[in-house]
């Protein structure tokens, strides 16, 4: 979004970005109503309610980043991810042409197909973006000289209770008891390809784990990270940082797998224990997956395999268009056109006025609830369960918001990519 916001004020727009959990939202409504409103999602029309018109009121030009777009083969198809009632006649952007194809099959009035706005920080463009090998080296002590084996965890489960177990299973198709069993048993089996490399090679080489942000640091971690100093359990920094400075990249089931090759780098799948096919991604197909130690420890030793011979890379093409690095730029076209004219306007406003005023005033009691409860705060008050949701919600919104000196840092150096571009 930042990105999006940078090209679009270059141009001479004003753009704000609004967190969904923050309180402060009425002079969206009244005196600073916007013309074009950005979302992340936007399935039906309680979303369309919910984000748009209780958000900034009545509004026809509303533009659909549809953050979700690759799915497993069980919900491949899955109608609840699809746009649905009004929320069809926004413009939603379609990363590949699969995502495109789902969306006309559903009556969607105007999917555009433009790319992954993500994917242009991994293009030449964007070169110097990342932090090259040496920073991070020194980042993080890292020594020099050895290879960085790179490993995206997407063991979110692990860490989930059962109570969080419950829950998934009225929203999605899988058993999460059953996905939690299967992921467990895998993470052990890896940590143990990763203790066992270690214990013979652990001068040659350093292992990053990168853990889901669902993912707990627990008791086998720690007692991984005391035997090898090798290897370390690092949250900080983004996938896409961590790939573009590693020698190995090592995935289990994400579709970072897909950052990998946009960065011209092949990822390996560890698969020591086999996914059901309903679980796995459609794109997944035909990749060679790494079941045994012995396979583990050559493609770690090696990585020689050029990208191009990458079976991944023939099928990414259907959920991601290979672009030139200017997606955002495109995204950055169609927003002026919707705010310039009548394109891809929705047929009408479906907006729900009671519910807009009771959100208003509901936000306004919530914001004067955390300044009241900020500075005194009676455990016997805080306790109930209406006041303690708020205030996880609010600490929630200051936790995500990003400073002033992250955004004018994020602009420096955006300003400086650009200058770069254009010499």
């Amino acid at each position: 979004m930042l990105l999006l916001q940078y090209e679009l004020q270059r141009r001479g727009y004003s753009v704000d970005i609004l967190n969904v959990y923050a309180f402060v939202r009425t002079k969206y409504v009244l005196w600073r109503k916007p013309v074009c409103i950005v979302v992340p999602f936007l399935y039906g029309d309680e979303e369309l309610q919910r984000w748009v018109y209780n958000f900034c009121g009545s509004t026809r030009k509303v533009f659909n980043l549809q953050w979700e777009q690759v799915f497993n083969k069980s919900s491949d198809d899955d109608s609840r991810q699809t746009p649905s009632g009004h929320a069809r006649e926004a413009a939603h952007l379609c990363w590949g042409e699969k995502s495109l194809r789902r969306l006309q099959r559903a009556g969607v009035a105007n999917p555009l197909l433009l790319g992954h706005p993500g994917m242009d920080f991994l293009s030449p463009r964007f070169r110097g973006w990342y932090s090259d090998r040496s920073a991070v080296n020194a980042r993080y002590g890292f020594p020099e000289g050895r290879r960085m084996i790179f490993f995206i965890s997407s063991f979110s489960y692990v860490s989930c209770t059962d109570s969080q177990l419950a829950f998934y299973s009225t929203i999605t198709d899988r058993d999460p008891f059953a996905f939690k069993a299967l992921s467990v048993e895998t993470r052990n089996r890896i940590l143990e390809w990763f203790d066992r490399y270690l214990t013979e090679c652990g001068e040659a080489a350093v292992v990053v784990y990168r853990p889901h942000p669902a993912e707990l640091r627990d008791g086998k971690i720690d007692e991984l990270a005391a035997r090898h100093p090798s290897f370390y359990f690092i949250q900080d920094d983004s996938v896409r940082q961590w790939i573009s400075v590693a020698d190995v990249v090592l995935n289990w089931y994400s579709t970072s797998a897909v950052e990998a090759c946009f960065a011209g780098k092949r990822s390996y799948f560890l698969r020591p224990v086999e996914i059901p096919d309903g679980s796995d991604y459609r794109m997944f197909d035909g990749v060679e997956k790494i079941t045994g130690y012995q396979g583990f420890v050559s493609c770690v030793k090696q990585a020689t395999a050029p990208p191009e011979h990458d079976a991944l890379r023939a099928h990414v093409g259907d959920y991601y268009a290979m672009t030139d690095g200017r997606v955002y730029a495109d995204i950055c076209d169609v927003l002026v056109k919707m705010r310039e004219s009548d394109a891809y306007d929705m047929k009408g406003v479906y907006m729900n006025r009671a519910r807009v005023v009771k959100d208003q005033i509901t936000c306004l009691l919530k914001r004067l609830m955390t300044v009241v409860f900020g500075l005194y705060a009676p455990r016997c008050l805080t306790d109930r369960k209406r006041i303690a949701d708020v205030m996880r919600d609010y600490n929630r919104y200051k936790k995500e918001k990003i400073s002033e000196a992250d955004v004018r840092r994020f602009r420096e150096k955006m300003a400086g990519i650009m200058r770069n571009q254009q010499d």
